[in-house]
This record gives C-alpha cells, sequence and structure tokens, in this order.
C-alpha cells in the first residue's frame, strides 16, 4: 500500500470534512479493490454524502472479494445499505445463498425481492423447494421462476392463492413441456385470471374448454393471445378452428385470421363476414385487408356476395371500395 493511499485513510476520520471528502476522492481514483475494508466505518456515517459514497465502493468492489464482505451492509439499520446488500448478490463471485436467505428476513420489499430472485437462480434445490413455502408472497413469486424447482413442487404452486406465483409456475410447466391432468386443469380453469397461461394445455386435450376460456380472457390476455396463438396451436385443420368459431370469441378469431392466407382462411373469413355475432368492426376489417388482392377471385365473388346481400351498411361500403380499388388496379 503506498503512503499516498496509507494517509488517504488516515484522513477519513480527519475532523476536517473537506480533508475526509479529498481523501474518499483519492481512494476512488486509485480504483484498487483492496481498499474497501476503508469504507466500512463510513457506512454508519452521519453524513448522508459519506454514506453513499461508502455503498458506491461496496458495489464497485465487493465482487472482488470473498462473500464475508457483505456482512456489514447486511448487518446496518439503513435500509438503503440492506438493500445495497441485496443488489450486489448477483455480482458476487462465490455462492452467497446464505447471505440471500438471511436478507429474506428484512423489513424492505425491494430487498426480499433481490435476494429471492438470487436464489431462484443460484440457490440449491433443497433452498428453492423450502422457500415454496415462504409466508412471503414477493419470495414466492421470484421462487415459482425457479428451474431448480422439481415438476412435483412447481405443480404444487398452481395451487397457491397469488395470481402471479400461479402464473410463473403455469408459464414454466408448459416451458417444460410437462402435462396437466383433468383434476388439474380444472383447478386451473376455475381461476379468474391466468387464463393466457393454461391454453396450450388445453388447445389440444381439452378443445371445448379453450374454445370456452376464450371469452373469459381480459383485454391485454387477448393481444397475449393473439401473439402466442401462432407458437402453441396445433390447429392446422378445420375442425379445430371450427370449435373456436362455434363456442369461442368469434371476434378474437377473426382478428387472428385477419391477415391470414390461403383457400382454409379465405372460408373461414367469409363465414366470420356474414356472421352478424362479429362486431361489425372487425368484419369491415376482414373485408379490408383483402385489398391487396385486387384479382383474385375469391375476392371478386365474396365482394359482389356482400353487395347483392342484405349486410350491415358499414359492410357494403367496405366492399363497394374495395371492388372499386380493384377496378383502378
Amino acid at each position: 500500500m503506498s503512503a499516498g493511499i496509507q494517509s488517504a485513510i488516515a484522513k477519513l476520520k480527519h475532523k476536517d470534512v473537506r480533508q475526509r471528502r479529498r481523501a474518499v476522492r483519492v481512494l476512488f481514483e486509485a480504483e484498487d479493490p483492496r481498499n474497501l475494508h476503508a469504507f466500512t466505518s463510513l457506512l454508519e456515517d452521519d453524513d448522508s454524502w459519506f454514506r453513499a459514497k461508502a455503498v458506491e465502493a461496496f458495489r464497485l468492489w465487493a465482487p472482488h472479494h470473498e462473500p464475508e464482505v457483505l456482512k456489514p451492509l447486511i448487518s446496518s439499520e439503513r435500509i438503503e445499505t440492506i438493500r445495497a446488500a441485496s443488489t450486489i448478490l448477483e455480482k458476487m463471485n462465490s455462492n452467497v445463498e446464505n447471505y440471500a436467505s438471511e436478507l429474506l428476513n428484512k423489513d424492505d420489499t425491494t430487498t426480499i425481492k433481490f435476494s429471492a430472485a438470487y436464489i431462484a437462480k443460484n440457490g440449491t434445490s433443497d433452498l428453492v423447494k423450502s422457500l415454496t413455502q415462504s409466508d412471503k408472497v414477493l419470495v414466492r413469486r421470484e421462487i415459482s421462476k425457479s428451474k431448480a424447482l422439481e415438476e412435483v413442487d412447481l405443480k404444487k404452486l398452481i395451487l397457491d392463492e397469488d395470481t402471479e406465483v400461479y402464473m410463473n409456475s403455469i408459464k414454466q410447466i408448459f416451458e417444460r413441456g410437462m402435462n396437466l391432468d383433468e383434476e388439474e386443469v380444472s383447478f386451473c380453469s376455475n381461476r379468474k385470471s391466468g387464463f393466457i397461461h393454461l391454453m396450450p394445455f388445453l388447445e389440444i386435450d381439452y378443445p371445448e374448454k379453450f374454445a370456452e376460456i376464450t371469452k373469459m380472457l381480459s383485454q391485454k390476455e387477448e393481444k397475449e393471445f393473439l401473439k402466442l396463438f401462432n407458437d402453441f396451436s396445433s390447429s392446422k385443420d378445420e375442425n379445430s378452428l371450427k370449435m373456436l368459431i362455434d363456442q369461442g370469441n368469434k371476434n378474437l378469431i377473426s382478428r387472428f385470421i385477419v391477415r391470414k392466407h390461403g383457400s382454409f382462411y379465405d372460408n373461414l373469413r367469409e363465414e366470420l363476414i356474414f356472421d352478424n355475432g362479429v362486431d361489425i368492426v372487425q368484419r369491415c376489417r376482414l373485408v379490408e385487408t383483402l385489398v391487396g388482392r385486387p384479382n383474385d377471385i375469391f375476392v371478386k365473388n365474396l365482394v359482389n356476395k356482400i353487395i347483392d346481400s342484405d349486410s350491415h351498411i358499414l359492410l357494403k361500403q367496405e366492399a363497394e371500395m374495395l371492388s372499386t380499388a380493384s377496378t383502378e388496379v
């Protein structure tokens, strides 16, 4: 250790605050993790500037030390200092699950969340399993994302009263390619939320329930459904989508097929266009999106059929505009 660094460390206790601040700057400029010990006493300083610089030093240099270096942060009575410890956990080069577990007992939601997230990612399977029974919902929410969970414990989490825990577990079950039995599907279907994550399980084995639940999705879940349906759907035949049209949310399914191409989807499109159970705006949308097919026989026949029918005036106007556009082309 150089004489200059030794002098700076000594001046951290100087009565003159200007000398102390200058000493802190010297230590930071040195960028030497070995000097971290000098900042420990500043964690409890009466001056918030020195406390903040001490926390900053720990954020920068604690990962270069053994886990024990976190003890002064964890034992502090100051929330900002304790919180800093939880955010440093992930940066440490050694496993610190024991310190993360200790931080779960603090009365700060940010600290609990970061600590639980660390354990979910890095904790042993035994520790992760034990925390599925935590009385703190923030802990269970993070643990329900853990890849260390055994399948049997993951399935137990779908019984959790918290919606986020439930949704995290259902999502993981789907991603792992696990199955749900009929009783589990029935239980999940009766929950008031989280349907979007359940749907991949229903689509193949419980198509009627799948169709029914499309009517129960929130507006946000409908958007997620449209985004994910292409990925998880095995619906390649008419019977599957017909089930959704006959028993499910017709408006939602029409939004799904609005930009689909091919005779199969054209037949479904035509059926929905003439279905008064579909919102008129959505029916017009099904016509409007055919504008890129001016010479298509299907489109020409559909336009004439709409114009000659007693369909809604808006639908007829949309068909006439499409007809005009086709003529101009």
